[in-house]
């Protein structure tokens, strides 16, 4: 009896409350948005952009048990705020994916930035995966995170490759945009 008393009672709020949905919904996306951005670390602006991958890097083979090796080529300062940013980001994002899917045993993070564009690769020896699958769909794929660091990339003028294959790991490469404007 208890249930059928509460099943009328959203039975007969449901006309009042259509109409805000498109509201609560907006609310729901900022929180979620809130949310996210105070997850992104505070040590890239306290510590620059280099110490902040070293660390990452490093704790990242700590925690895991993995091998790791971080080469950093030329300085920072020609960076926008926001470059640095999705470098951060998609390292962050691609060794959350080694963690999750990999297997690896070793990982390569190279960063140079001594040349026009700057290139940051992150290599591993896992599992791998196919490219041409995700690519089809990455949604369905359930790989947000790739289309997430596709989508960094282009909001800079830059480019994300992935080349993996079955077995023998995985390369993530972000190119920077051809200019530093």
């Amino acid at each position: 009896k208890k249930y059928a008393s509460r099943r009328k009672l959203y039975t007969e709020d449901a006309p009042h409350l259509l109409p805000n949905i498109p509201a609560m919904t907006e609310k729901s996306l900022a929180v979620s948005r809130n949310l996210l951005q105070s997850r992104q670390p505070k040590t890239i602006r306290s510590e620059g952009l280099r110490a902040s991958a070293i660390k990452t890097v490093d704790q990242f083979g700590r925690v895991n048990l993995v091998e790791t090796s971080v080469d950093i080529r030329g300085e920072e300062n020609g960076l926008s705020p926001e470059q640095k940013e999705v470098i951060f980001q998609v390292l962050r994002e691609s060794l959350s994916n080694i963690r999750k899917h990999s297997q690896a045993r070793n990982i390569a993070v190279t960063l140079d930035l001594s040349a026009i564009p700057w290139v940051m690769t992150v290599r591993d020896d896992g599992r791998g995966f196919d490219v041409r699958r995700v690519a089809e769909d990455p949604r369905k794929a359930g790989s947000y995170g790739l289309v997430g660091m596709r989508e960094r990339a282009e909001l800079l003028g830059g480019t994300f490759e992935i080349v993996s294959q079955v077995n023998e790991g995985t390369t993530v490469t972000l190119i920077g945009p051809p200019d530093l404007l």
